[in-house]
């Protein structure tokens, strides 16, 4: 089955049932985050925290197989 992971404000892993779902059912997958709209008006610590979660949650994606869509992290 082909599927779309949205991801939103949560980005935990842990109990995150409807991500484990995705993992475990998907045999291709689309994982997508894109960027709240006034992320260039957050404060600097705030802006490198989430893209170090993100880059983070992307390494964790990298060991199924799958990978986040999107241009604002290092790879």
């Amino acid at each position: 089955m082909a599927a779309i992971y949205w991801l939103r404000n949560d980005l935990r892993t842990i109990d995150n049932k409807a991500l484990l779902a995705f993992c475990q059912n998907a045999k291709k997958g689309l994982i997508v985050y894109t960027l709240d709209p006034d992320f260039k008006n957050w404060g600097i610590y705030r802006q490198k925290f989430l893209l170090q979660s993100l880059c983070d949650l992307n390494s964790q994606f990298k060991k199924n197989n799958q990978e986040i869509i999107g241009d604002y992290f290092e790879s």
